[in-house]
């Protein structure tokens, strides 16, 4: 479903239940776009998430376009409420709307799979929104992956062959099923370029009933030979402590590139953050915005007292753009 959206009009608030009748679509086919420069267009798909399952959408490319990266959007209504209920490990999921998958599921399309474990304070349908970036010209994009074994610690890379360079990349949680959903409670602290070759993802991989990191996470990178990508400048995002019982605070920031260039991806590093309590909603590029960036919002959700050590709120995510000059 190639459609495109004007991000600069809904970025902040966003609210995704009404994103479609509020920013407009396009439908024209190829090129261009309400959220696009020149030579990139935004492209997005929608699945709705029943209260206590999990779906994934995939969005891709037109042909003859050149798939760079991707990204999602997800609503938050339980984010939204007056108090925010939530409990402990052993009792209730704390990060109700995980990312469990963010990743190239193709040489031209990008899948994410959204969740939506309820906690005592909403229970209801959210709106999952999948991105792919799209080159207006080029050739197929080079995919890469790399699954872990029980060797495996808590990290994973994937390199680029050579004389390619990374454009973007992602991960994907193997083992999520129906009948485990209620029991995943996994952070993906990382998903970033480590260099203009190797992508790199850091996980908490021992909470949960994941055991293994390397049995259960997949590590993807997309290469291309026909662009000369940069890394940008991180940005940062910071949501900061509650200031009273029960409430999320939410950061949002913009990573742009510098002299003009465009963001084809994005990678992501949480830091100063709890575990559990620190989920990315929002990760894709405003193409209309000046300059061009990366948009990101993160909630930092309230504190725990009955865990050990308590979970406690805030964080900071830090958001690295790759970035490349483009022509229509």
């Amino acid at each position: 479903m190639g459609k495109a959206i004007r991000v600069g009009l809904c970025l902040l608030p966003l609210v995704i239940s009404f994103l479609f009748a509020a920013c407009g679509t396009d439908p024209s086919n190829g090129g261009g776009g309400i959220n696009s420069a020149p030579g990139v267009t935004d492209r997005f798909n929608a699945v709705t998430v029943h209260s206590s399952t999990f779906a994934s959408s995939t969005a891709s490319c037109h042909a003859g376009e050149q798939m760079l990266s991707g990204g999602w959007a997800v609503n938050t209504p339980a984010y939204q409420a007056d108090k925010v209920e939530r409990g402990g490990i052993s009792h209730t999921i704390i990060d109700e709307y995980f990312i469990a998958a963010s990743y190239p599921s193709s040489a031209n399309s990008w899948t994410v799979t959204f969740t939506n474990q309820p906690s005592a304070g909403y229970v209801g349908d959210v709106l999952g929104i999948v991105h792919v970036e799209c080159m207006s010209k080029g050739k197929a994009a080079t995919i890469v992956s790399q699954s872990g074994d029980t060797n495996s610690g808590n990290s994973l890379t994937v390199n680029c062959p050579q004389g390619t360079k990374l454009t973007g990349g992602g991960y994907r949680l193997t083992n999520l099923s129906q009948s485990n959903l209620a029991s995943i409670v996994i952070d993906f602290e990382t998903s970033q370029p480590l260099n203009l070759t190797s992508w790199g993802v850091t996980t908490d991989y021992s909470i949960g009933n994941l055991n293994h990191f390397g049995n259960n996470v997949a590590v993807y990178g997309v290469c291309a030979s026909n662009l000369n990508v940069t890394l940008g400048k991180v940005t940062s995002a910071t949501a900061p402590g509650a200031t009273k019982s029960g409430a999320a605070t939410l950061g949002s920031a913009q990573a742009a590139c510098p002299g003009g260039a465009s963001p084809v991806g994005a990678g992501y590093h949480k830091t100063k953050f709890d575990p559990r309590a620190f989920p990315i909603t929002l990760f894709y590029p405003s193409y209309g915005s000046n300059p061009q960036s990366w948009a990101v919002n993160v909630y930092a959700l309230p504190p725990l007292t009955i865990d050990s050590p308590p979970i406690t709120s805030g964080g900071t995510l830090n958001v690295l753009p790759l970035c490349a000059s483009l022509s229509a």
